[in-house]
Parts: structure tokens; sequence; C-alpha cells
């Protein structure tokens, strides 16, 4: 027994569907109009990110031509929010750094602006943002963003330059993104918050001894019918 992957069963569907006389004509376009929206749904779809290069490409080799953050509403492309999801980068940047030819301004062939297709100083902070805080939880600071950031994307200082922006406190600040306290640090503010000094232990020893010294005198008094 084959088996056919989810899309397959949609389009049986709609097929059958639309081969069947026995269904009333409202009801039939209902149901043809809502597996057709089930249909460029992503849901079902193990999107990763070698499965929508291939695809994108294909729809290049089928068309001859780029596709664009439009073309991502097709029927068998990923939508925008599917790719924003995988790659962490806008669907735009995506496509410029997979096609150059949609790194062009306005359709000047002549002007390409960089090699990560950032045509606009909002796409370099966007980047920022998406791998800040895409890896913040493993700790960050400059040169740990460095470290950490996505192959192919660019240096906080990279970005930093074309943003005309002098240091990675100005570039966070620009952009919003705020560090996550460390949970270990944490832990070592209450613990230290909670301890007590040598001193402190030495002077609840003393007082300790001095309620037992009270108690066992009054019990004494108590004995010799002093109280």
């Amino acid at each position: 027994m084959s088996i056919i992957s989810t899309e397959q069963a949609i389009q049986i569907g709609i097929e059958s569907i639309r081969l069947r006389d026995d269904i009333p004509p409202k009801t039939k376009e209902q149901a043809l109009r809502l597996l057709g929206k089930l249909e460029q749904a992503d849901w079902y779809r193990n999107w990763t990110k070698e499965s929508i290069i291939e695809a994108l490409n294909d729809y290049k080799e089928r068309t001859g031509k780029a596709p664009t953050v439009t073309n991502l509403k097709e029927r068998g492309m990923p939508n925008s929010v599917t790719v924003r999801s995988v790659f962490h980068m806008s669907p735009s940047l995506v496509l410029k750094r997979l096609f150059p030819e949609n790194r062009r301004i306005n359709g000047a062939d002549s002007e390409i602006l960089n090699s990560f297709g950032f045509e606009t100083e909002d796409d370099w902070l966007n980047c920022f943002v998406e791998q800040f805080n895409k890896h913040r939880e493993e700790g960050m600071c400059c040169k740990t963003y460095n470290a950490l950031r996505d192959n192919g994307t660019p240096a906080w200082n990279t970005i930093a330059h074309h943003c005309k922006i002098t240091s990675w406190s100005e570039l966070m600040k620009k952009t919003g993104v705020e560090y996550i306290k460390n949970k270990r640090e944490t832990a070592h503010d209450i613990y230290i918050s909670n301890a007590t000094s040598p001193l402190v232990d030495k002077l609840e020893a003393l007082m300790k001894e001095r309620r037992k010294l009270n108690q066992e005198l009054i019990d004494l008094w108590d004995r010799k019918g002093l109280l």
C-alpha cells in the first residue's frame, strides 16, 4: 500500500468532488472553495531550508524569473510566515540573498548595494534584531553576536557601519533589543541576599544559649518555690 502526502490527498478530494454530480451545486462550490484554501495552507508541509530553496529555484526555472514576496502566496510555494520562521530573516531579504537580480533598486540593473541584498537601513537593523533575538538565550554581547550569528549574515559592526552607528550599545538602543538576565546570576543573587555572615551566626548562637540558661534558671526557681 503506497503512502500519499496530505497535499496529494487534498488534490484527490478536489478532483473527486468536481467529478460528482450527486452533490448540490452550492455545497459542491463551498467544498471546493474550502479545499482550495486548505491546499494553499502551509501547516501540513515539513518545510526545511533545503526544500524552500528547492521550491524557489523550481519557480524560477518554471517561470524564467526570480520569485518575489508576492509569489510566495502561490500554490506549492512556502508562504512568508514559513520562510521567516525557517530562516529567521524577513522573506524579502531571503529572496535578495538567493537571487541577485532581486537586489537591484527599482529595476536598475546597474546598481547593486551589497552582497547581503540590503537596500535600506531598516533591512540592516531588522537583520540585527532577528539574529539578536534568535541567539540571545545563548548569551549575548558584541563578540558572541558575531560568533553565533547565522552564516551569511553580517557582523554587528558591519551593520553599525552601514547605519552610521558607532557602538554596540548604540545599536542595541537603536533597535530596542534587550539582554535576558542569566538564570545562574539570578540564583546567585538570591543566594547572596539570603546568606548570613559569621558575626550574625555567632550572635544567634549566643542568644540561643542565653534563652537556654534563662529557662534553666526559671525551672530552678520553680522547684524551690520562688516563683
